[in-house]
């Protein structure tokens, strides 16, 4: 079974880190923010599909709105927000092709990725 954390750890840090091509190519950074945003939307999805049941289906927003209704305000945060930023820089790096995207936009969605994966256990108390 693929495990979407490996975006995270076999893809995107590696890319970052320089063992495929150049940090300073655009295409580098925008394929880091959306692998590191894969790897915890597909995580978290995961994670809530085991106490919820498969069915459980909410698309991009809806995750992101389900962590951030939670009652506890470290999911909130930490979780909820940090997907939220997360996606937003995804979008961004997708589909905002006339405007750059830049090493430090890469470094910010990592970043946020290895928070959020750092995190997970949070999932369980939504």
């Amino acid at each position: 079974m693929f495990l979407p954390r490996t975006f995270l750890e076999e893809v995107a840090a590696p890319l970052w880190n320089g063992a495929v091509v150049s940090k300073a190519a655009e295409p580098t950074s925008r394929t880091v923010a959306g692998r590191a945003y894969y790897a915890c939307h597909l995580t978290i999805l995961a994670r809530l599909r085991e106490a919820r049941g498969s069915e459980f289906a909410p698309g991009h927003e809806g995750l992101y709105n389900e962590l951030l209704r939670s009652k506890n305000l470290s999911v909130r945060t930490l979780l909820g927000a940090a997907l939220m930023d997360l996606y937003a820089l995804r979008v961004q790096a997708d589909y905002h092709l006339d405007e750059s995207f830049r090493r430090g936009d890469a470094e910010q969605a990592l970043e946020i990725a290895q928070d959020i994966i750092a995190n997970l256990n949070l999932v369980d108390e939504i």
